[in-house]
């Protein structure tokens, strides 16, 4: 029936995918958040799921990148100050 309530029963899970970053061993440097491009700041970098990673993959000529954690980066930027 039209009632506007949400059926009861068992809440659906939702699992967040682990999130990563990616990173060119050959300059250092990281793939920029846009997609394009890199840049040297961890907190510009791209970071998203490994399912997107795949997809610009996919879509790019030469890929470089490595994958990295959400934390690399940060600790040896922080000690650069």
């Amino acid at each position: 029936m039209g009632t506007g309530h949400l059926p009861i029963g068992k809440p659906t899970a939702y699992r967040q995918q682990p999130t990563m970053r990616l990173y060119n061993p050959a300059t250092g440097r990281w793939l920029h958040q846009s997609g394009t491009g890199e840049t040297a700041d961890v907190s510009y970098s791209w970071s998203g799921s490994a399912h997107q990673a795949r997809n610009l993959r996919e879509g790019a000529a030469k890929w470089p990148y490595r994958r990295a954690g959400m934390n690399e980066g940060k600790i040896e930027q922080e000690n650069m100050t």
